[in-house]
């Protein structure tokens, strides 16, 4: 057994608590999606559909992650390459999520600014080309993790979480793909914050479901700047050394995704109407 420090076991903690709680409110959010709320029938609410799938993926890569990552504190029985396959798999599909959420950001602003063009266009525009950009990402990702920086499945010593366990060289290729889709989720949810604001000092009428859609893009942007960029920026600018943290990296994210799921739920409520712009 190896001799973590209390922070480790803090953080492992709540992650598992936070990724599990995250998988099963989403598999709920699924069904509800394709099953009670049809909403998958609606421009506004194709592309969330696919993101929560990947959410889902994700999670349940992430549970087999921590999982293994429990029973390796106590046991060497399980192979290296075995417990961390799944943070690799559960990586991509985070990748494959967030640069979703950032294509989404650009959509909800298009829709907000552009009202008119965009659905009279979108409408004739296939979801395909998006679906191939994000399998694209993964390819990507996997080639520059195992070609480029030659990862290679051995421990690292001093490290008590997936973070650490890449190359340093993948760890900068990581930072450069979350500057790019942070920054324009970002960007783009300010834009569309504007508008709203605008239209609101106008009393411009929204429909529901616009509404709804924005509201769920901005609380992407906001949960991604509060639980991802932020915390990254803070330990890469004060160099704090996150080896015997654990997991704090992706328990913050975790939590980050708790939140906005529990916003999902709530915002997605049949009895839930937001107040449309007078």
């Amino acid at each position: 057994m190896e001799n973590l420090s209390t922070a480790y076991y803090v953080f492992h903690s709540v992650g598992i608590l936070m990724i599990f709680s995250n998988l099963v409110l989403n598999l709920h959010i699924l069904r509800k999606f394709v099953n009670d709320w049809k909403t998958w029938k609606k421009i506004d609410y194709q592309l969330f559909l696919v993101r929560i799938i990947l959410e889902v993926i994700n999670m349940f890569a992430a549970v087999n992650y921590f999982v293994l990552s429990t029973v390796d504190i106590f046991s060497d029985i399980i192979p290296y390459e075995f417990i961390i396959t799944p943070g690799i798999i559960a990586y991509n599909f985070f990748e494959a999520r967030s640069f979703l959420a950032a294509i989404i950001s650009v959509e909800r602003t298009l829709a907000t600014t552009t009202p008119i063009y965009f659905y009279n266009y979108r409408k004739t525009i296939s979801n395909f080309p998006i679906y191939i950009f994000l399998i694209t990402t993964s390819i990507v990702c996997n080639t520059v993790l195992f070609k480029v920086c030659n990862f290679q499945f051995e421990r690292v010593d001093g490290c008590a979480s997936f973070y650490c366990s890449l190359t340093t060289c993948f760890q900068s290729y990581a930072v450069i793909t979350r500057i790019i889709y942070t920054s324009t989720n970002i960007v783009f949810s300010t834009i569309l914050s504007i508008q709203l604001i605008f239209l609101s000092c106008k009393s411009t009428k929204i429909s529901s479901d616009l509404q709804k859609a924005n509201l769920l893009s901005l609380t992407d942007a906001i949960s991604t700047f509060i639980f991802d960029l932020l915390p990254s920026l803070i330990i890469n600018v004060r160099h704090i050394e996150i080896k015997s943290l654990g997991p704090i990296i992706g328990t913050l994210r975790s939590t980050g995704r708790l939140v906005e799921s529990m916003v999902v739920v709530k915002l997605m409520r049949k009895d839930t109407s937001v107040n449309q712009m007078r």
